[in-house]
């Protein structure tokens, strides 16, 4: 039998190196914690992919505006859901070895922690009839004009979304050539910009006893300056508006079937993006090789000005790489996001109809 002494040295002796070893457990089980990992990541995650979802957007959207100036057929893939995946996994463990009298006595430690982030991300093609008819069918007037009552830029949307307005025709781009626009639409759209800085128009909405819905377009006399009243008086004459009506029946049309109608012929989402790709800069190598067209020479402002570079670009909103030339809208080119801006909205605002039973593309992030 040992003698009592013999515990009391052996405890002096390994009485550091167990404290030692005890206290790395201990920070190895309090690293591993208890609190909850999902919550903290929502903050970052949420930012994350707002920010990468928006960028594919843009990206996806100016890619199918340079394959139509190259007559390749866009195509839309939406992301349908985003399903997160974190787990984490601790382990610690120790061991205290000694030998008496002349060994050396030994504590070790050991401990594993992993995290994982496993995303997983369905695509879904967007197609469909209802789809394909939020592409091409004509935007709804009152939709652009309550775009601008939002604070949106009258002359960006009415250059971008409209055909003309009572008959005065904005630039037109078609297989056959390009069509300048009428000096008329050009100062209405001046106009139109001027009073809607100056806040005396405006939209109202109104229903008759069978509910069907009347949007009208009104202009507000009371207060007006004495140079907003000569603007719209002049946007009257060039519209052959009644003089003194305070309001506009706004239709969809080529022409107003009375002075006190505004008949619009807006444009579809794939006119605008048709007439943004017509309007692009492409090398000239491609259109000596017959891949593509040469643009319109009406001398217009494009609605978007969407270069083209061999090398990519250093300071860009969007730029797309399609036949080895890099595609972009410059960020320091305000006019050109805000037309880029508004094709976005527009797909915002589109609806891609009831989902149906479409090929699914899932894509584990590992």
């Amino acid at each position: 039998m040992l003698p009592p002494a013999f515990f009391g040295i052996l405890m002096k002796m390994m009485s550091g190196k167990v404290c030692c070893l005890i206290g790395l457990v201990c920070v190895g089980l309090a690293a591993s914690g208890c609190r909850s990992l999902g919550p903290r990541t929502i903050p970052k995650d949420r930012a994350d992919y707002s920010e990468a979802i928006g960028d594919s957007w843009m990206r996806q959207t100016l890619l199918n505006i340079v394959k139509l100036r190259y007559n390749t057929a866009p195509v839309f893939v939406d992301v349908a859901s985003i399903v997160g995946g974190y787990s984490t996994e601790s382990e610690v463990g120790g061991a205290l070895n000694f030998s008496w009298p002349n060994a050396a006595d030994v504590a070790n430690i050991n401990g594993k922690l992993r995290f994982t982030d496993r995303p997983t991300i369905t695509y879904t093609p967007l197609t469909g009839g209802k789809f394909m008819r939020s592409l091409i069918t004509p935007i709804r007037p009152e939709e652009l004009f309550f775009t601008i009552q939002s604070g949106w830029n009258a002359g960006a949307i009415l250059t971008a979304g409209v055909a003309s307005i009572n008959g005065v025709r904005n630039r037109e781009q078609s297989p056959e050539g390009a069509t300048a626009a009428d000096p008329d639409f050009i100062r209405v759209v001046q106009l139109m910009g001027k009073i809607q800085q100056s806040g005396c128009v405006g939209i109202r909405i109104v229903l008759d006893q069978q509910k069907h819905q009347t949007t009208l377009l009104t202009f507000h006399n009371e207060n007006m300056p004495p140079e907003v009243r000569d603007q719209i008086g002049e946007l009257r004459r060039l519209l052959r508006l009644d003089p003194d009506a305070k309001e506009f029946r706004l239709v969809y049309g080529n022409a107003a079937s009375s002075n006190t109608e505004i008949a619009v012929r807006s444009r579809s989402l794939i006119q605008i993006m048709s007439l943004m790709s017509a309007e692009m800069e492409v090398p000239e190598a491609h259109i000596k090789e017959g891949r593509t067209t040469p643009g319109p020479q009406h001398g217009a402002k494009p609605l978007a000005r969407i270069r083209c570079s061999p090398d990519k670009p250093d300071d860009a909103l969007v730029a797309v790489k399609f036949r080895n030339h890099w595609f972009w809208v410059d960020d320091r080119d305000v006019p050109s996001k805000r037309g880029f801006s508004f094709i976005m909205l527009l797909f915002t605002l589109a609806d891609a109809g009831e989902q149906q039973n479409l090929p699914l593309i899932t894509i584990p992030a590992q």
